[in-house]
């Protein structure tokens, strides 16, 4: 009984050491063949962006991203040709937002080469960021023309071309009969809104039988909005106060919308149905046109100081 009883205690050792074995090779299968395929995997990834010469960051507000990750999707894909890697950089919700001036700043931190920028009306007094060597970072500015900033290159519209753009697709929506509310709160002395009100006005008066009034977006225009099939927005603040407004009144299908603009809030409210057609610039092509310009500058020492972004119209998927 004794022998019998030491030979099964020793076959139960001699499990447990197999087991132990076991144990062993697969930790030393796992340190010794699948890390290093998992660390390979990411030193090349590091070794593909070391091994570009330039580094560009895409910058502007959260309020902005969508718009802004279209436009880096556009200079990301020309970046292999000008050896550089694109980065883009936009604080991840409105309540981590911050001055564009601290994203300048960010720039100038990481010493990138080059910037492109999504430029707000509320941004002024904006400094461009140096780098280590003391030179400036060539800028690429969208959205809002600044005249006090040094920018390498603006890309904005064509006003004229726009308004006649609207004016076509005022036609097309209303099938060529119909009465329309132009909303247009921005200032009278801006020579840009002025162009493309003349150019939207003109071509509207084309086609006989549409009829507009060109009116400020108060809530006294409510009972007057309330009557017409189509409203007309020629700025991102005007869309978004006409989407409120037809919202209060309960006729969002009653009351079409086109609007004009590219950021977050739009393009909700573009998903949701309840802007009709939204026209806006291109913003991958943007992306594209912007590395372009960003390189001419930094081989020749010169780029085109103002470049006309096409302009894109969408409808909702029926």
């Amino acid at each position: 009984m004794k022998k019998q009883f030491v030979t099964s205690k020793n076959i139960k050792v001699f499990i447990a050491i197999v087991l132990i074995l076991l144990a062993a090779l697969c930790i030393s299968f796992i340190a010794f063949f699948l890390l290093p395929n998992v660390a390979s995997t990411v030193s090349k990834t590091n070794k593909n962006s070391q091994d570009r010469r330039f580094h560009v960051l895409v910058l502007g507000r959260s309020e902005n991203e969508t718009f802004l990750q279209q436009v880096y999707a556009g200079a990301k894909k020309s970046s292999q040709s000008y050896n550089a890697v694109v980065e883009l950089y936009v604080p991840g919700s409105l309540a981590e937002d911050v001055s564009l001036q601290s994203l300048f700043d960010y720039a100038a931190l990481v010493n990138a080469d080059g910037i492109i920028a999504y430029i707000d009306s509320a941004d002024d007094k904006l400094s461009i960021p140096t780098r280590i060597d003391g030179e400036k970072i060539p800028l690429i500015t969208l959205g809002h023309y600044s005249p006090d900033l040094q920018q390498v290159s603006f890309i904005g519209t064509n006003y004229s071309e726009l308004g006649r753009k609207i004016a076509e697709e005022t036609n097309l929506y209303l099938h060529g009969k119909g009465s329309a509310f132009i909303i247009n709160s921005s200032s009278q002395n801006n020579p840009n809104y002025s162009t493309l009100m003349n150019s939207l006005i003109s071509t509207l008066n084309m086609s006989s039988g549409i009829s507009y009034n060109v009116v400020d977006h108060t809530p006294e225009e409510k009972n007057l909005i309330s009557e017409n099939p189509l409203l007309i927005c020629l700025t991102a603040g005007d869309t978004i106060r006409a989407v409120q407004t037809v919202t209060e009144l309960n006729k969002i299908k009653q009351i079409g919308i086109i609007g004009f603009g590219d950021n977050n809030t739009i393009e909700l409210y573009f998903e949701k149905g309840i802007i009709s057609e939204l026209i806006s610039v291109d913003p991958e092509r943007i992306g594209e046109t912007a590395i372009s310009e960003l390189f001419e500058y930094r081989n020749n020492g010169y780029a085109n100081s103002y470049i006309t972004a096409n302009v894109q119209i969408r409808k909702p998927a029926k």
